[in-house]
């Protein structure tokens, strides 16, 4: 027990946020014909952790996919049924009706494109996140009781083990989220 650690400690302790800028050279041709030299700064952000910090880092938090091609096809398809249903509007504001002044035509435009466009790709987005967040939610369930566990860790440096206090068993760093999810 002299060289057990808590791996929330360890965690905490062994990572760190960096920041700064480093410089940059550019060398290039102009017009003239004269080699030139530009320096620039370029800004750096990131996390550095030591390799058993790495080792002990908790499971990452599930993500939901990224912008599923099925809402991009549906939004393209509405687009284009909607495409009509604009010239239409737009037809019978200025043809159909032509005692409108322009200002009053432009102001129609403007609501006909938020209902026409805006609103059900609104409508689209909000559904789709929605049933992105119901699907990822078993997983959040079973992350968030890792994490409970993970919580509870000690590692012990002398074997290259981690352990929960109180259970019969001890398994190496390697299988960690082995261990955590079980």
């Amino acid at each position: 027990m002299d060289r057990v650690e808590k791996v929330t400690a360890i965690v905490a302790g062994q990572v760190h946020s960096i920041k700064g800028t480093t410089y940059s050279e550019q060398v290039y041709v102009d017009g003239d014909g004269r080699r030139r030299h530009e320096t620039f700064n370029v800004p750096y952000s990131g996390m550095q952790a030591s390799l058993l910090a790495q080792n002990l880092l908790p499971p990452p938090r599930p993500r939901p996919a990224s912008f599923p091609l099925v809402l991009l096809f549906s939004s393209l398809l509405l687009v284009l049924v909607l495409i009509p249903c604009l010239v239409g509007t737009v037809l019978f504001l200025t043809v159909i009706t032509p005692r409108h002044t322009p200002e009053t035509i432009q102001s129609a435009m403007g609501v006909v494109i938020a209902i026409e466009f805006v609103a059900p790709l609104a409508i689209i987005h909000v559904y789709m996140k929605k049933r992105r967040a119901a699907q990822i939610q078993p997983e959040i369930e079973v992350w968030q009781q890792a994490m409970e566990r993970w919580n509870q860790l000690y590692f012990c440096s002398r074997d290259d083990v981690v352990f929960v206090p109180g259970e019969n068993l001890i398994v190496p760093t390697s299988q960690m989220m082995d261990y955590i999810y079980s």
